[in-house]
């Protein structure tokens, strides 16, 4: 359904140009549906370790030290997180179904 209403908005948007003050009520509409559902995470809401942690992951990845990587992905796991490798990076998962839209990139 979420996905349906993006869709929906993205069309409007593309077929009819925004003004100003149509794009800050779009963007203030988004931020209040964020409050109520919790599906906008940037990625300054994650501590610094955790940050830290799926960074070293992907570099250790990239090097091919797989042993390593699987590691760190299992202690994020059990403190809550999942970790989904797509082609730009890795997107943090949070147990409690959170996800977060920004990734961190690969840097390879």
């Amino acid at each position: 359904m979420l996905f349906k209403l993006v869709s929906k908005i993205h069309r409007f948007e593309v077929e009819t140009a925004l003004n100003k003050a149509e794009g800050v009520l779009i963007k203030v509409f988004w931020a209040d549906a964020d409050r109520v559902l919790g599906f906008l995470m940037p990625l300054r809401d994650l501590s610094t370790e955790v940050i830290d942690a799926v960074s070293e992951r992907v570099e250790f990845r990239r090097i091919r030290r797989f042993a390593d990587s699987d590691r760190i992905r299992d202690e994020l796991a059990r403190a809550g997180y999942q970790l989904e490798d797509i082609s730009d990076g890795t997107v943090v998962i949070w147990s409690g179904g959170r996800k977060i839209v920004t990734n961190i990139p690969n840097n390879s």
